[in-house]
């Protein structure tokens, strides 16, 4: 679902990894201010007291973007749905792809990008919504079924000749 995005006070973008948050956000003015911050709920705590100190601050105005990184997006993006927040998780080709060719490569760059580009590129922004994380659980049960499914198949039938 396809939902523009107007203009907003601040663009926040964030490199998400296994076990460091690397927060960027950009305000009206075009200044940044980065932190970095744990990827667990400690983390997130800390993130909102920051968040909440910067000047012109609210959830609701504030547009999150981060790459797609799987599982390590989760619990945060959770997080933000329950503040209120505007999210947009973009794939990580298309956020390659739209910076074109970089020389330098750290996780505090790749935020203030990510931040850059959801300024620049706010009216495609696909925000998440809470039922897609709804889908996105029911999604995980099915695998995990399913990987628990081919796990146990071997041992309700050990002999090798139980499939024939």
């Amino acid at each position: 679902m396809k939902e523009g995005v107007q203009f907003q006070p601040l663009y926040i973008g964030i490199d998400v990894s296994k076990l460091t948050l690397e927060v960027s956000c950009i305000n009206a003015d075009g200044v940044n201010r980065h932190q970095q911050f744990e990827n667990n709920k400690t983390g997130f705590k800390h993130l909102q007291r920051w968040l909440c100190s910067l000047e012109g601050f609210s959830y609701a105005q504030a547009l999150f973007c981060l790459e797609h990184t799987g599982i390590y997006t989760r619990q945060l993006i959770d997080f933000l749905l329950l503040q209120g927040a505007r999210v947009w998780r973009e794939s990580a080709l298309h956020l390659k792809r739209s910076l074109g060719l970089t020389r330098v490569k750290s996780d505090k760059v790749d935020a203030y990008r990510i931040a850059r580009y959801a300024m620049v590129n706010r009216e495609v922004a696909k925000l998440i919504t809470p039922s897609n994380v709804t889908l996105q659980r029911l999604k995980d049960l099915h695998s995990s079924k399913a990987r628990l499914t081919k796990v146990f198949s071997p041992l309700r039938c050990p002999s090798v000749n139980c499939n024939a």
